[in-house]
């Protein structure tokens, strides 16, 4: 029996390669001090805070003194990402495009990514300080908002609350903290958490007008970024944000290169080879704040 026209209809395949929704920029980049790194680690000097003695003796001996400081270390990182094509796969491809270009794009967006896993590693990572750089510094909890933290009353786990961003702003402040670039990182939880408090979106108290724009820009001294790069513990729903100011994370971005390379030894087959070098670390644990959030269901 003949068969009908329609199963004689082609089917069209795309030519060309479309990339899945992922963030495709750096978001924390801006909010780090950029600094730069030759070798495998460059060494930072800060002097102690001074103060002044009075004088109560007229024509007295000039007291001795000497200049005390610190030390702190940032290492360089590398990473990579490497594609391999066989010799044959754009024949095989027939008339879709080897995607060759476009994993160099996408390398790039993965680079942009690392970079911001970086910083928020070095928001409580344990740094290397002293002459050597063989000391360790733990991140100090003092500098931290509890997931159940409130002004007044009883406690309780809560997602990111008015309450919560004082209290990092306080503790920032305390810590005497430059007012300027102060940033703060959080999810699209903790977005959706603050578009829904009062004294955010309100004109009454903010003049960024929350809700007509679907986020918050600076709100109590803080600029919000939101990134779904925070770590989120999968047992408690406890996500990590962190407040900060800029001065307390330097960032060195040691540089890009994409390899494009026939390899022999492979049946000369096409590896594309992406590498990332770059180090962050935390430059004091005063400016530096850890706030927890729940966001459970």
């Amino acid at each position: 029996m003949p068969d009908q026209i329609t199963s004689y209809y082609e089917t069209e395949f795309s030519k060309n390669w479309e990339m899945l929704a992922q963030q495709k920029e750096s978001r924390l980049g801006g909010a780090a001090t950029p600094t730069t790194i030759t070798g495998k680690r460059r060494k930072f000097n800060q002097l102690e805070i001074g103060s002044l003695q009075e004088v109560t003796t007229r024509k007295g001996d000039t007291p001795d003194g000497d200049s005390t400081g610190y030390a702190y270390w940032i290492y360089r990182r590398k990473f990579e990402r490497v594609i391999i094509f066989d010799e044959d796969d754009e024949m095989q491809l027939g008339t879709i495009a080897l995607p060759d270009s476009d994993e160099v794009t996408s390398m790039m967006a993965a680079s942009n990514r690392t970079k911001d896993d970086v910083i928020i590693s070095a928001m409580d990572a344990t740094r290397y300080i002293g002459e050597n750089g063989t000391t360790t510094d733990a991140f100090d909890t003092a500098n931290q908002v509890a997931v159940n933290y409130v002004a007044s009353g009883s406690t309780a786990n809560s997602g990111i609350t008015v309450a919560k961003i004082l209290a990092a702003k306080r503790i920032l402040d305390e810590n005497e903290v430059d007012d300027n670039d102060r940033y703060f990182a959080i999810s699209a939880q903790g977005l959706q958490d603050m578009l829904l408090t009062t004294e955010i979106t309100s004109a009454d108290f903010n003049t960024v007008r929350a809700l007509a724009a679907g986020s918050v820009d600076m709100f109590a001294g803080f600029k919000f970024i939101r990134t779904e790069r925070l770590s989120l513990n999968s047992g408690t729903d406890v996500r990590t944000c962190f407040a900060w100011a800029k001065s307390g994370i330097k960032f060195a971005d040691g540089g890009r290169q994409t390899y494009i390379d026939v390899l022999p030894s492979r049946r000369h087959a096409k590896q594309i080879r992406g590498v990332y070098r770059c180090g962050a670390v935390r430059t004091e644990n005063k400016r530096v704040v850890r706030v927890y959030a729940d966001e459970s269901p």
